[in-house]
């Protein structure tokens, strides 16, 4: 990099503006990069000025680094002049089938029925094998070989990978296998096969509504859903194994089930219906606030509030009012920040949250 240079922001980075931060991302490269709101203006006056006179501005080691992290990350590049900062259109094709992924655990007892998935659209299907009697080579074979499938994962049992793992590991579109009641946490890469294995429950492992990076889902599909839908609950399905379908692993009401001849117009109806699922992150209380809101796909499900607004039970792992995660040194829960969120409304102490940010980012 030459200080003589400018600094141009890529034309698929989109920014979203959160409370104490922003996040900075790169829909083609899929990658992020967290950016103080103090920096931002920083980041537009590089439209119209070198680095040599933003240096002058604030210091030329600070400006290095971070325009530099900025590269690194794929949020822009250097040149020998500026640009307009035009930001490309983003266009997703859309048609009239509308399940992307689905959760679809198998049993003996399956029939053909799992087939009504692949005339909804569905793209990426996670099966469940709980035991050994419920592998039905058959009928993974069939999904993996459907043409419209383009990701396979498998959640099963350590004992029933251990049994099967020869037949498991044959199918050329499985991506990842989570191995449950595992005697350790690890993660295995063989090939393009992740192998993940959790001391966690089956039922743990999906009904987990913890959040983390490792939910984030970065594309330009995902980033335009969650401009207008709850990305969890969104042209996602979750089937048991009686073949009862659910929006989720953790919602209670039930859609309709796989076997019923109406499948596909029940399918499309709740979909057209669900307040939870047309309920964007910009519309609930904190996540609203928070700049990893178009990346996130947390399994957190809102609760309604009136008819346009929306608030979580529980608390998100990510605190975005002091910009801390639950496992980093400095976290403090939203209550104790002067934050509160529940069927009353949404409230912010701002002399209790000022007292904790100063406290916090004093250095």
């Amino acid at each position: 990099m030459s200080i003589q240079d400018f600094f141009n922001i890529d034309s698929e980075v989109r920014i979203s503006k959160g409370f104490l931060f922003s996040c900075a991302i790169n829909l083609r490269e899929s990658t992020y990069q967290v950016i103080p709101n103090s920096l931002l203006p920083v980041l537009s006056l590089s439209k119209k000025k070198s680095l040599n006179e933003i240096a002058e501005m604030i210091g030329e080691e600070y400006t290095s680094a971070f325009f530099n992290e900025l590269v690194e990350k794929k949020i822009g590049i250097f040149s020998q002049k500026g640009m307009k900062d035009k930001q490309k259109n983003i266009l997703i094709k859309t048609n009239d089938l509308f399940v992307s992924n689905v959760i679809l655990e198998i049993n003996r007892n399956n029939g053909d029925y799992f087939r009504q998935l692949f005339n909804v659209g569905t793209e990426a299907i996670m099966i469940i094998i709980r035991n050994e009697d419920d592998f039905r080579e058959e009928i993974i074979s069939c999904i993996n070989n459907c043409i419209t499938i383009t990701s396979l994962q498998i959640l099963t049992d350590f004992d029933v990978f251990l049994k099967y793992k020869e037949h498991i590991m044959s199918y050329e579109k499985l991506g990842l296998i989570i191995c449950a009641n595992s005697n350790e946490n690890s993660v295995e890469q063989l090939n393009n096969l992740n192998i993940v294995k959790l001391s966690k429950s089956i039922n743990e492992v999906i009904k987990d509504q913890s959040t983390s990076p490792s939910n984030f889902s970065i594309s330009k599909k995902n980033y335009i859903e969650s401009l207008k839908y709850n990305t969890y609950l969104y042209g996602k399905l979750y089937v048991n194994s009686h073949g009862d379908v659910f929006n989720s692993p953790c919602s209670d009401r039930l859609i309709t089930n796989i076997r019923k001849d109406d499948f596909s117009e029940s399918i499309r109806e709740f979909f057209y219906q669900s307040s939870e699922i047309k309920l964007s992150n910009d519309f609930c209380d904190v996540c609203k606030d928070c700049e990893y809101r178009n990346v996130c796909v947390s399994a957190r499900i809102p609760v309604m509030r009136g008819n346009r607004e929306g608030y979580f039970e529980g608390e998100c792992n990510y605190n975005p009012y002091i910009g801390k995660w639950d496992w980093e040194i400095g976290y403090s829960s939203l209550s104790e920040c002067g934050v509160t969120s529940d069927k009353f409304g949404f409230r912010i102490d701002k002399k209790v949250l000022k007292h904790k940010i100063k406290e916090l980012w004093r250095n």
